[in-house]
């Protein structure tokens, strides 16, 4: 389902009375967003698909972070597509198209896909990034973000037209700061990963292949002078999230899944690094933000100036 289709949908469904989840990015603008906390009851649940909040090794960073963690002196992820796919996996992750009948509705506005790259990649892969950095280390405060393009000729390869890369820095309301690093590709494998240091020891994670569903996790405890790692054989973090929706809903819990306000505040992070790579990357209070990744504009210039 095509991102602009989003909000729209999720709208209805609420109106309709119906639980929702609905997949990253939650839409394309902040205001659509934002506006969506008009259409949500006490009496519905919505969920944001960011999938890799149920992966065993980011549950147990949590837990760790929690309970021994202490002060979070530093934190860096990655997202690295490649620049090859297994020929097993290919097939099925990207099975060939249906030629669509006459009847398609297509959403208003421009396909970033085939328009602009710079900004079809960061609303497609960095909701990953920024909410795993929110829901580790907490509220986010300020981005401040540089892009860069690669033309074909730093793969070595004339298959590739363009390649592109995001440094996006985080200021966390903790105190602490983070870095995220989008590389897409990179010559080799497909990876995504994190690490986070903290007086209570330090964390580094990966998944090397996310249609393997598999992962490393590394957890060093100070307190216990221990290295420990999660049993990562139950990986299925698509079948998780849903079965974590129905658990809130049937007993009212609070979600483990990205809510409504973790979309909105992923989308205005998002806005904010790209208005901050289009303006000498300076630092971005995100609640000073409004528009989407391709027009963003400040509401607040007050706000915005966090130095």
């Amino acid at each position: 389902m095509h991102d602009r289709f989003h909000v729209p949908l999720v709208r209805k469904a609420l109106a309709a009375g119906k639980h929702v989840l609905v997949e990253k990015p939650l839409g394309i603008s902040v205001e659509e967003c934002e506006n969506l906390r008009h259409s949500l009851t006490k009496n519905t649940v919505l969920a944001v698909g960011c999938n890799r909040r149920f992966l065993p090794g980011v549950r147990a960073t949590l837990r760790f972070l929690f309970e021994e963690g202490g002060q979070v002196m530093s934190y860096r992820s990655h997202y690295y597509d490649s620049t090859f796919r297994h020929s097993v996996t290919q097939a099925n992750k990207f099975p060939r198209a249906i030629t669509p009948g006459r009847n398609v509705i297509h959403p208003d506005g421009p396909d970033w896909k085939l328009t602009d790259k710079r900004v079809y990649n960061l609303v497609t892969h960095s909701p990953h990034l920024l909410d795993l950095a929110r829901h580790l280390i907490g509220p986010i405060a300020a981005v401040r973000a540089v892009y860069r393009e690669f033309g074909a000729e730093a793969y070595n390869s004339p298959a590739l037209a363009r390649g592109h890369a995001w440094w996006v820095d985080l200021r966390f309301l903790s105190g602490s700061n983070g870095q995220c690093l989008l590389l897409l590709p990179r010559a080799g494998e497909f990876e995504e990963g994190f690490e986070v240091h903290c007086s209570g020891g330090h964390v580094t994670c990966s998944y090397p292949y996310v249609w393997f569903q598999r992962e490393n996790t590394r957890i060093y405890s100070a307190s216990a002078k221990e290295f420990r790692s999660p049993d990562a054989q139950d990986c299925h973090t698509f079948r998780l999230q849903l079965e974590a929706l129905a658990h809130s809903i049937l007993t009212g819990t609070p979600q483990i899944n990205a809510s409504l306000e973790d979309g909105i505040v992923c989308v205005k992070a998002m806005v904010a690094a790209s208005y901050s790579s289009l303006h000498g990357g300076e630092w971005i209070d995100i609640e000073a933000v409004g528009g989407d990744v391709a027009s963003p504009y400040l509401r607040d210039r007050e706000l915005a100036a966090v130095g």
